[in-house]
């Protein structure tokens, strides 16, 4: 009878309570800060081409926008542009992310009436995507797409607000002939919405 009872009570009290759940945040905006090493090489194709190599740094500013479908996966869009010395830059790429520990962004519930948000401090991801870029000279303008493999985290801070930490590795190629490599880290404020 007491087991009746008690059961009785659990399943009263679970009713009266008003339980919502998965409400989170669907986007990312961040702006960040980066150093790129940069290493291009033409290869000669004929007697009019000959060899060459050339290796330089720059810093880039890529603003990027993130949208995640469920929790762990995330499709980020981001464009950039940079001159340093003899060599403008700009382009765009798109990537998707796995937050493989979890959360990737903050979840809310509401259990009668009280928001209880779930942030992770740390959310680790791995991600792949595709990039394109230009290189402008004085009078020569080259197009590089390829692919792009990359690890960051987001360190989320108080409310929506976080730091993205990210090291990505490209390698781009121009027909046949030209080929780029780079390294990228990069450093980034956000808020996610």
């Amino acid at each position: 009878m007491k087991v009746f009872l008690s059961l009785g009570m659990l399943i009263f009290s679970c009713h009266s309570m008003a339980v919502s759940i998965q409400s989170r945040a669907k986007f990312k905006a961040q702006l960040g800060f980066g150093i790129t090493n940069v290493s291009a090489t033409t290869k000669a194709t004929d007697d009019t081409t000959t060899a060459s190599s050339t290796q330089f740094t720059q810093i880039e500013i890529r603003p990027t926008l993130i949208f995640f479908p469920t929790t762990r996966l995330a499709m980020a869009i981001y464009y950039f542009q940079t001159s340093l010395g003899d060599y403008s830059t700009s382009g765009f790429g798109a990537n998707g992310r796995w937050y493989y520990l979890g959360r990737g962004t903050i979840e809310e519930s509401f259990i009668d009436n009280k928001k209880i948000s779930m942030t992770p401090t740390f959310a680790p991801y791995v991600e792949f995507g595709i990039k394109q870029q230009s290189f402008e000279a004085e009078t020569i303008n080259i197009k590089y797409s390829g692919f792009e493999v990359g690890l960051g985290t987001d360190w989320h801070l108080k409310n929506s607000y976080y730091l993205n930490f990210a090291l990505q590795i490209g390698s781009l190629a121009s027909g046949a002939s030209r080929t780029v490599l780079s390294q990228s880290l990069l450093v980034a404020v956000g808020r996610a919405f």
